[in-house]
């Protein structure tokens, strides 16, 4: 398989709009506003005054600087030599970590976006609230008073958790830039009631397929505890294959939670200690 390099881009950020002094849930902290983009939070960060458009992606790891995005900055970039551009300030973490963005010209680039801030930039404090109600996030050391805690699994840097869907206990990765929650393993049972439609998807290697998706409205539970909700799931588990091809190395999730997990929720990470927190209303 042939390699294609990636270059790295340490850049230090800071947020328009920003406020170190906001409350959610009575917790103070970092907050930054964000709007939501196909279903998606995106959040305005400048650079030496360049303004850039990052989609906040849970479901990735690490962050990506598209084309358009080093365009902006003026950026030159060579495969033999990363480069490091001049910054401003730090997103208001008030930690001296730079964010690391990876350019790869094989990341296809995202509508209306400059860039991906992934989980290694999102876990520069202890939590992180993510609330899709009000359109902000809150990043902060204090530990806000959640209903539910649940332990994540582990999946080197992204958060997984357990839930119980149809009767089958299933892993759940938690993803701000998923637009649907998706299930890719088969279930025992379906409602009878489902929506039909037609997406175009694209694969690791970037070709596009037509998906021929059943949309379910299915009660979802969380183990060991009273939580019980509802959401409309699409079953993917046919083109699992396809969209996770083995050849690709890459893990393939057994479910993504993502829109609208995220707007019936109000939800927090908890770095520090590896738990998924559902706050209190």
């Amino acid at each position: 398989m042939k390699k294609i390099p990636l270059f790295i881009i340490s850049i230090l950020l800071s947020a328009q709009l920003m406020s170190c002094t906001e409350n959610i849930s009575d917790v103070s902290g970092c907050y930054y506003p964000f709007r939501l983009y196909d279903g998606s939070p995106v959040i305005t960060l400048s650079e030496n005054g360049t303004k850039l458009r990052l989609q906040v992606d849970t479901g990735s790891r690490i962050s990506y600087v598209f084309r358009s995005g080093l365009k902006k900055m003026d950026g030159e970039y060579d495969a033999t030599r990363p480069m490091t551009l001049p910054t401003d300030f730090y997103l208001g973490y008030q930690k001296n970590k730079p964010v690391t963005f990876f350019y790869n010209p094989a990341v296809r680039k995202i509508r209306g976006t400059d860039g991906i801030l992934g989980m290694d930039a999102l876990s520069s404090r202890d939590y992180l609230v993510i609330d899709y109600r009000k359109k902000q996030f809150l990043m902060t050391d204090k530990e806000p008073e959640c209903r539910y805690w649940i332990t994540a699994e582990s999946d080197e840097g992204c958060f997984k958790m357990p839930v119980i869907i149809e009767n089958i206990r299933i892993s759940a990765t938690l993803d701000t830039g998923s637009d649907a929650n998706n299930i890719y393993v088969p279930l025992r049972t379906y409602p009878r009631k489902y929506r039909e439609k037609t997406i175009l998807l694209f694969t690791q290697d970037n070709s596009g397929i037509y998906v021929y998706e059943r949309i379910y409205e299915m009660k979802y539970t969380l183990p060991d505890s009273d939580y019980i909700s509802a959401a409309s799931f699409s079953d993917m588990h046919a083109y699992t294959d396809k969209l996770f091809p083995p050849t690709a190395g890459q893990e393939r999730p057994e479910c993504l939670l993502g829109y609208p997990f995220f707007k019936n929720n109000f939800v927090c990470l908890d770095f520090k200690n590896g738990r998924i927190g559902i706050i209190k209303e």
